[in-house]
């Protein structure tokens, strides 16, 4: 009788657990870019080439309009969110205001450009200093923030995805032991170790995940409660409670090395930014579907 074990078409693609990753370098990158615009234009000397004002005036409106879309893009993630706890709906809103006052900063800058009869040389430089300095100051924060969040998200899901495979994977590796198929104890130790970097990766998202809401979320959710409590004998207890929420609903991103002791613990945080964890959590389930590789090779060899 033949037997079919769905682990022989478990040949991944490493591309699509990385799609987190990516996402958050392009949108970084494009950040980059946009400050090394601005720059150019702030520092560029009065002299050959830069003396072209009709040529600083078009690059300053592309820097614009680029951030205009980049704001109303970042606007759309945020408000597709659904279920959300009403402390990280909060701070969506937060974010989405500081997006709001962004965007109809920028389309005031855009519209300033509209009579260039009144643009000089130095006008433009000094508005490009000007809109750095407000960008520096009113949205780099924010749109750091939200990527933040979203990086968090898309590897929570990458977590569960790796969880819900390495299950099916068990169930074929069982079906093998129980045919007596020689190597099966081989993918089963394989199986063991995929299973340790999944569980290293939720861990690692998990601290993101604490780090992100006692940084961003708590402060909010606090002041909140501040304004919204009539007695200050309700707050303590409702500071507790927030103390403890998770960041977001999970499914099966848990780790099998969690405890119940640790979940009610205070978070203690190793010295990486939230952007290291992640790329640590995502780097662990990319070694995990190595080895799921290296078991669908080895299954090959074994039928």
């Amino acid at each position: 009788m033949k037997i079919n074990f769905t682990i022989v078409f478990l040949i991944i693609s490493l591309i699509s657990a990385g799609t987190a990753n990516a996402q958050s370098s392009a949108v970084q990158n494009a950040l980059k870019d946009v400050q090394g615009q601005v720059q150019d234009l702030v520092t560029a000397k009065d002299e050959g080439q830069t003396d072209d004002l009709s040529l600083r005036i078009e690059t300053f409106k592309k820097v614009v309009d680029f951030s205009i879309s980049e704001a109303k893009d970042m606007k759309i993630k945020l408000l597709a969110l659904d279920k959300l706890s009403k402390e990280v709906a909060l701070w969506r809103d937060s974010i989405v205001s500081s997006l709001n006052k962004a965007i109809d900063y920028y389309e005031d800058q855009k519209e300033s450009l509209d009579d260039t009869n009144k643009i000089n040389l130095e006008t433009i430089k000094k508005i490009a200093s000007d809109f750095k300095e407000w960008r520096d100051k009113n949205y780099i924060a924010a749109s750091s923030e939200a990527d933040s969040y979203l990086l968090i998200l898309q590897e929570q899901k990458a977590v569960e995805t790796a969880m819900k495979r390495s299950e099916r994977i068990r169930k074929d590796v069982l079906a093998l032991l129980k045919a007596k198929i020689k190597g099966a104890a081989q993918l089963q130790e394989l199986l063991g170790d995929a299973d340790k970097k999944i569980n290293e990766a939720a861990d690692l998202n998990k601290e993101a995940n604490d780090f992100f809401w006692n940084q961003y979320i708590l402060p909010i959710a606090l002041r909140n409660i501040e304004n919204e409590t009539t007695t200050t004998s309700s707050v303590p207890a409702a500071t507790s409670t927030l103390m403890n929420a998770p960041l977001f609903a999970t499914s099966t991103a848990t780790s099998s090395t969690s405890t119940d002791a640790n979940a009610t613990s205070s978070p203690i945080f190793r010295t990486s930014s939230i952007k290291d964890l992640v790329e640590s959590s995502l780097s662990q389930i990319k070694g995990a579907y190595q080895i799921f590789i290296e078991m669908s090779n080895l299954v090959r060899k074994l039928l």
